[in-house]
């Protein structure tokens, strides 16, 4: 059973943006090329990226 406490954080767009540092534009481009995690959508306006995803592709990518 998951509780509040051990719930994967999720992050918006906005700071998705701030971490990796590119426009939305180029982010959804890297998205559709399989090159950044894919979004999950919470409503139909509202769209979420795991933090954790965010986190290990940034590691990833800047010790490249």
């Amino acid at each position: 059973m998951h509780t509040i406490a051990n719930a994967p954080r999720l992050i918006r767009l906005p700071e998705v943006l701030s971490r990796i540092g590119v426009s939305r534009s180029t982010l959804y481009a890297m998205i559709q090329r399989g090159m950044f995690p894919a979004s999950r959508k919470l409503s139909p306006r509202v769209a979420v990226w795991s933090d954790s995803e965010v986190s290990r592709w940034v590691t990833v990518t800047l010790a490249a």
